[in-house]
């Protein structure tokens, strides 16, 4: 299959002014929990570096598996509205609010998600695409290709006709509908029970995930599809520290 980037990225939110001398407590949503690839290899180490460059200063506390809220679809108000300060979140879920980053997903424009991060996080911060304006986008990650796991063995694209497939947003599923197949709109932190439990027997999700499922796929083909985009950044509004 042709491929596709698969992207990301994140919020933040600044508090009101706060006096000097006090410490800037940030709460951070995050969807899933500490052991998963994303964090360890994405937030963890901003988390870390700012916590730790910023002692008596600033403080990030990372409130995990949708503590805050497990709503993908809610997080880029929450930030907005300061209930989060900021939160890794994931466009594709809201494409109402970010519907200019669906052209990122068109396959064949970056070399690879190094480049492709590097453009999505230029064009996020400059107001080239639309849904950002009202945030400091602190980064925007691009993911690496993503896989359809299944217990039943997919090799031709006519394979994919008339299965059930989870998938992470909307322009996943007019992918694979298009294709043939049936797509569940789900996040990935619901995706692991659900296939542990049998009601969805196929997944479009990294494979990091799968090793956490009970009833393991047997088959995992490579479906490249869309960026996935989480952002980290800050509502636009000025702050004395």
């Amino acid at each position: 299959m042709r491929r596709i980037t698969n992207v990301m990225t994140a919020c933040i939110c600044l508090l009101p002014n706060l006096a000097a001398a006090d410490p800037i407590n940030l709460k951070l949503s995050f969807f899933t929990s500490d052991r998963s690839q994303i964090y360890q290899a994405s937030v963890k180490p901003f988390v870390d570096a700012v916590n730790a460059d910023g002692v008596g200063l600033i403080h990030i506390e990372v409130f995990f598996s949708g503590t805050i809220s497990g709503d993908l679809r809610q997080l880029p108000q929450l930030v907005a509205d300061g209930v989060a300060d900021l939160a890794l979140i994931i466009p594709g879920r809201t494409p109402d609010r970010f519907h200019d980053t669906s052209l990122l997903e068109l396959p064949g424009l970056f070399r690879d998600s190094r480049e492709a991060s590097r453009v999505f996080t230029q064009l996020a911060r400059d107001g080239t695409l639309f849904g950002y304006e009202d945030f400091f986008v602190i980064e925007a990650e691009v993911s690496g290709p993503e896989s359809i796991h299944s217990r039943k063995p997919i090799a031709p694209i006519a394979d994919l006709k008339g299965l059930t497939i989870r998938v992470n947003n909307p322009t996943e599923a007019e992918i694979l509908q298009r294709l043939g197949a049936t797509p569940v709109l789900l996040s990935i932190n619901q995706t692991t029970e659900a296939m542990s439990k049998g009601t969805i027997r196929r997944g479009d999700v990294p494979a990091v995930y799968v090793v956490r499922v009970r009833r393991r796929p047997r088959d995992h083909s490579p479906f490249y599809d869309r960026p996935r985009r989480c952002a980290r950044g800050v509502r636009d509004e000025p702050q004395e520290i």
